[in-house]
């Protein structure tokens, strides 16, 4: 009788031990729903690099399918800056026009969508969970990269690449709907 109490108490701590050991685990922010990374979208950035202050509207239409149409200052209003798998296109109403890919307001369609095309492949292990927002370090020509976003919607908020002086704020993230063809008669 005494062996049977002793292996039925030794087996209640070890199954206790199992439970209180599996309550304490690190809460992953994946955990529950991972947002969709690889989803098409349009939204706001409010865009500052070194002195330049621009606003544009974004469309990203698939992995390495950007577009950026400028609003904001007076001098960029209507360029639109195409960022996709042939590099960099520009225009301006009719006019196409090539870019300098490596001057420095070029490259920003390219450091905020590699950056944040590179979302999808990211573990989760990665990334770090503050307040409502999930926050991913990645990095572009070796510079570092942070990019935040909703935490339950997988809507953008911010990039920061301090290297290159750029800090965009992003709002109003809504799907993408292309533009149908108009039908002719």
């Amino acid at each position: 009788m005494l062996k049977f109490v002793k292996k039925t108490a030794a087996a209640a701590i070890a199954a206790g031990t199992v439970i209180m050991l599996s309550g304490c685990e690190v809460k992953n922010p994946f955990a529950e729903k991972k947002p969709d990374f690889n989803k098409t979208y349009t939204v706001s950035a409010d865009i500052k690099c070194g002195r330049l202050n621009a606003k544009a509207d974004v469309t990203r239409a698939a992995a390495e399918d950007w577009q950026f149409v400028f609003t904001e200052p007076k001098q960029l209003n209507g360029v639109t800056l195409c960022y996709g798998k042939d590099g960099l296109s520009a225009s301006l109403g009719g006019l196409s026009f090539s870019a300098d890919e490596n001057s420095e307001y070029a490259m920003l369609p390219e450091i905020i969508g590699k950056s944040i095309d590179t979302l999808a492949e990211f573990p989760p292990e990665t990334v770090t969970k503050e307040d409502a927002s999930i926050i991913a370090d990645s990095t572009f020509n070796g510079e570092k990269v942070t990019v935040t976003v909703d935490e339950k919607t997988g809507d953008l908020q911010l990039l920061k690449c301090p290297h290159y002086q750029l800090s965009v704020t992003f709002s109003g993230q809504k799907p993408y709907a292309p533009e149908l063809p108009a039908e002719s008669t």
